[in-house]
Formats: C-alpha cells, structure tokens, sequence
C-alpha cells in the first residue's frame, strides 16, 4: 500500500531481503513492459522505478549501461562471479576482479564515455557525453527481419556475448562474442588448469590426468602435491607452445634462470612460483616470490596465475 515492491524471506511474511525503496513516492501502478522492462509509476505514468536502471547480468534492447554501472554474471553454487562488463570515461572492457584487463574497445581516450546502448537490430553502441557514437559492433544477423527477439548477455564463462532467437529450432544462437578465442579469457578454465585446443575449439584440461576438481564448487583443477610436502615430490613440468598469461602485471619478475637452475632455486626455495617459457632456443624461468607453487598459504595474486594455453 505504501508503493513499493517488496520481496520476503518468506510467504508468512519474514525479514525483508529487497525492496524498490519506492515508499511515499506516489506509485499507483506496476508494469511489466513489452520491452522488459519492469516499472512503478505514478500519476500520468510517470516513472518513479524502473529495472532497467539497475541491469545484472543482461541488457534488453534499448537499455543503456552507463558509467559507473557493470554487468556481471551470476553466482555459481557457492562461489562469487569473478569477471565483469565495465564502462568507465575510456570506453568499456571486461575484467577479472579489479586489475586484470582481458578484452576492451579501441582507444577512445580523446572523448568522455557517457553510456553504451543496445538496439533491438542487434548493435551495441558506446555514446560520449556529446551524445555521439564512438564505437560500436553488431550481430552477424545485424539488418535479418526474420530476429525479433535479441539481448546482450555477461556470461558466467567471462564473454560478453549478443543472443538472438531462433525461432525456426526454438533456441538462442550467438551473433556475436567479445572474444573470439575462448582461451584469451582470463582464468577461463579454473585453477591450475590449461586452455587448449582440439577439432571443435577450445577445451579445458588438467595439468595431469585424472585431477578435476569439482567438489568444492570452483572449477579447476587439484594441486599436484600439498604445499606440506611440495619440496619432498617436486619436479619440473616443461610445456612447449604455451603462453603463460597469468603473471600479473607482466613485469613483476625477479629474476631469470634456466630450466636446470630453475628447477634446482624452486626445489630449495620456500615460496617460489615458476614458469618456464621458449625463448631463443633455450628454457627460461621466470621467478615471482609473491606468488607460489609450495610453501606458502596466502599468495598476493589468485592461482590462476597458473592458466595459460597450449
């Protein structure tokens, strides 16, 4: 009665979980719009809240995601989602936490960024705060009067990518995808696992057979050897044709070493994190101290650190 919407822990009435804040405001009236947008309006349809303000993880077309408002995608079991659809004053991007960058739009630095928009034909627009388009990309099936149905969609795999309804075999197809290669996406296979490629794409897979881990809700892969016991059962792991991208920042090395040394220094040392790369014909070591394969419980930077590509 006092114009909000109100959802209860439970039917009898319990503790409040969320509410539209809406009380007082002069709501007469709850719409669910064709476009999908959810309102509460008031005298001469006036809109006094609107669902299309507050986006989660999907926009409609004609839905606008303004700076500093994020898309992000939703929970799995009982782990938090790690990456996000961002708009901030240089453009938008997609990120891992707060620091790690994996995808993001042509420089525009010259102009202010107010606002990306997505249009029911199937393009995703960034605005400035002149109100002009400085970047923008559109479905496959951008100008096909056939799709009457599209969204754009912050996926729990860390793609941003656009939907459109099929109607002819009852089921979403991708018109487009921010990133192209799957494996690019950082952390896309889980802790201490691969990216890798087989004759339908990419795959995950594990460091060594028979370690997935799925039983404590975080995709990946087990460790190894316990921390405990890491430099009783070390051994060195050397792949070929990989790229290690989960040193973060790049830069943050200590030192350089060969294979064998490498191998000797993680051996005796007590927190050390290793990867070896190819390099002008002979095996490098890249030593990073705030991170770790044994000895330590509380790294400075999260272990997919360990994912990488082959």
């Amino acid at each position: 009665m006092d114009g909000r919407l109100i959802l209860f822990e439970n039917r009898s009435g319990g503790s409040i979980i969320w509410t539209t804040d809406t009380s007082g405001l002069g709501v007469e009236t709850v719409s669910l719009l064709n476009n999908g947008n959810l309102v509460l309006m008031g005298s001469q349809s006036r809109v006094m809240w609107q669902s299309f303000d507050r986006p989660t993880n999907t926009l409609l077309p004609g839905q606008t995601l303004s700076y500093p408002q994020i898309l992000r995608p939703p929970a799995t079991r009982s782990v938090t989602s790690y990456y996000k659809f961002v708009v901030n004053t240089e453009g938008i991007a997609l990120m891992w936490e707060n620091n790690v960058t994996y995808w993001r739009t042509d420089s525009v630095s010259s102009v202010t960024v107010k606002e990306v928009r997505f249009n029911a034909n199937g393009v995703l627009e960034l605005y400035d705060d002149m109100n002009k388009i400085v970047w923008s990309v559109s479905s496959k099936d951008f100008g096909d009067g056939s799709v009457s149905l599209r969204h754009l969609r912050m996926n729990q795999d860390g793609n941003l990518r656009i939907y459109s309804w099929d109607d002819d075999v009852r089921t979403w197809r991708i018109g487009w995808q921010a990133v192209e290669d799957q494996c690019n996406v950082f952390g896309s296979c889980g802790l201490y696992s691969v990216c890798g490629y087989n004759s339908t794409g990419p795959v995950c897979a594990c460091l060594y057979s028979d370690s997935l881990d799925s039983g404590n809700g975080v995709s990946g892969c087990k460790k190894m050897v316990d921390l405990e016991n890491c430099k009783a059962h070390t051994s060195m792991l050397v792949m070929k044709q990989t790229v290690l991208y989960g040193l973060y920042p790049p830069l943050d090395v200590d030192m350089m070493l060969n294979e064998e040394d490498c191998q000797d220094y993680c051996s005796n040392g007590t927190t050390c994190f290793a990867s070896t790369s190819k390099a002008d014909g002979s095996g490098l070591c890249t030593l990073k101290k705030t991170a770790f394969i044994c000895g330590s419980t509380s790294p400075a930077i999260p272990l997919t650190s360990f994912l990488g590509y082959v």
